[in-house]
């Protein structure tokens, strides 16, 4: 299997995004756009840590009340236990061979953080009030919230929902690196039997057109559009009172509510995609690829972007 040859052009892209994309530092596949699989604290709980260990998580939630968890009541120990390993994924896979080892003392401690969490949630037995996890960190109930970030109103909600005291802290790994992850809602190959190769780059050159990438649900991947629409995030919006002056427009507490419950059956339907096409990897895009899929023009200048 052959990299993918990109020109200079590419210098258009995110560069974080499309560097995670790539194998042993050559890109196979393109994201045509990312979004941000991560954790969230508050900053006076987590924002001391350096390092975001179990033992760190574990310290973290010793300073909570009594009673309090790591995350939310509906997680499972499969649940979390398959994000861990997602985030850890380069402690126990040889991407170079497709070998695997779990009989280590990390993912003994793994399985042992996940012990407190429930082998099934009884839904149907559950007749306790919502909070949204939101409130329960500010409640001091929980001490992260697992979620996905794909637009730049998640951004600005989350920090509006937690009064802008916010870490990004992710998952914990073992390794002291970040427990964050980039994903991706597609990427694009071209395969060795393709019978059309030039279309098939026409296609993948039209997802990178601005039109296209203004349209999407995720973060786009140009940088253009990536920071048009961060400008346009940070633009305050004005509304007028009934004595005519102009206020800043706030989100009220049932508009965050709202905005809570749908991240929730949002997040929840990209964990279960993720479980069903193991997308959800070591920094967001580390799987193995097929081996039939060759992106590759090594010799003509008119392949490339």
């Amino acid at each position: 299997m052959k990299p993918l040859r990109i020109s200079d052009q590419l210098a258009i892209i995110e560069a974080q995004p499309l560097n995670a994309a790539q194998t042993d530092g050559k890109l196979y596949r393109l994201p045509i756009d990312f979004g941000v699989t991560t954790a969230v604290g508050l900053g006076k709980v987590v924002g001391e840590y350096t390092t975001w260990t179990l033992a760190d998580v574990n310290d973290a939630l010793s300073k909570l009340p009594e009673g309090a968890t790591v995350f939310n009541k509906y997680y499972t120990q499969a649940e979390m236990l398959q994000y861990c390993i997602a985030m850890n994924a380069g402690s126990f896979m040889n991407w170079q061979d497709g070998t695997c080892s779990f009989d280590t003392d990390e993912f003994r401690a793994l399985l042992e953080f996940v012990k407190p969490f429930p082998a099934e949630y009884d839904w149907q037995s559950d007749s306790d009030d919502h909070e949204s996890d939101y409130t329960r960190l500010k409640n001091g109930k929980q001490l992260l919230y697992p979620t996905s970030l794909s637009g730049f109103s998640d951004l600005y909600y989350t920090f509006a929902a937690l009064n802008n005291d916010i870490r990004f802290i992710g998952f914990p790994r073992e390794d002291g690196s970040s427990g964050n992850a980039f994903n991706a809602s597609c990427t694009l190959s071209i395969s060795t039997t393709c019978k059309d190769k030039s279309g098939a780059w026409t296609f993948i050159r039209s997802t990178l057109s601005d039109d296209y990438q203004e349209s999407i649900w995720n973060y786009p991947i140009v940088k253009s559009v990536f920071e048009a629409k961060a400008q346009e995030a940070m633009t305050q919006e004005y509304e007028t009172d009934a004595d005519g002056n102009q206020i800043e427009l706030k989100e009220d507490e049932d508009a965050l509510d709202t905005f809570n419950l749908a991240r929730m059956d949002a997040d929840n339907e990209r964990q279960n995609r993720y479980a069903d096409e193991d997308e959800l990897a070591d920094a967001g895009f580390d799987y193995v690829a097929d081996e039939e899929v060759d992106a590759s023009y090594d010799d003509d200048a008119d392949d490339e972007f």
